[in-house]
């Protein structure tokens, strides 16, 4: 039996795993998992075939970023787009065997809603599901962006109002371009 025969109405689909996409990114390589190949393009587009299918039998899609975490342990090889492992090397800091970028940088969320609303304009999805909407711990390798950035406010309170000014201003981009999304995380 379909999903739609089974009572589902809405598809959660992982479009960005680690920093790579499941889908024609302007700032992303295709993921490594499509073919074997970071930046390797698979010859279809996984996310338009799923919004085509499930449109077609009236489920909803909402496209699943995994946030800050960007790589596991593994180095990356050169792509086309280059990985953010790269590209923004020095935004990214390494916690518990994974790479992240520091949601601390003005410039790092300002990337990150590009990426997001580089999907929103270019697909009709329905809507966000945020993962890794968070600091990795409390032990994470911030403090010179703290330093520079923090002005004065207590690490945790400052950390907290750097995850919400991210999801605070993409929820206001994403929702003036598609004001029908649904945004939220896991």
């Amino acid at each position: 039996s379909t999903m739609k025969e089974m009572g589902y109405n809405t598809i959660f689909f992982q479009v960005r795993p680690r920093g790579d996409a499941y889908y024609r990114s302007r700032y992303e390589p295709w993921a490594e998992n499509l073919t074997g190949t970071l930046g390797k393009d698979p010859g279809w587009d996984p996310l338009a075939t799923l919004l085509e299918y499930a449109h077609a039998a009236g489920i909803d899609v909402h496209a699943w970023i995994n946030v800050f975490k960007i790589r596991g342990p593994n180095p990356v090889g050169l792509s086309t787009p280059q990985h953010p492992s790269r590209t923004l090397a020095g935004w990214c800091i390494a916690e518990g065997g994974e790479l992240w970028l520091d949601p601390g940088r003005p410039e790092v969320r300002t990337y990150l809603a590009s990426v997001v609303m580089d999907l929103v304009r270019s697909y009709d999805i329905d809507g966000i599901n945020f993962d890794f909407i968070r600091y990795p711990g409390h032990r994470f390798n911030d403090a010179e962006t703290y330093a520079r950035y923090g002005k004065g406010k207590s690490l945790h309170d400052w950390r907290r109002e750097n995850i919400t000014a991210f999801v605070r201003d993409v929820y206001h981009q994403a929702t003036t371009a598609k004001p029908h999304l649904r945004i939220g995380s896991s």
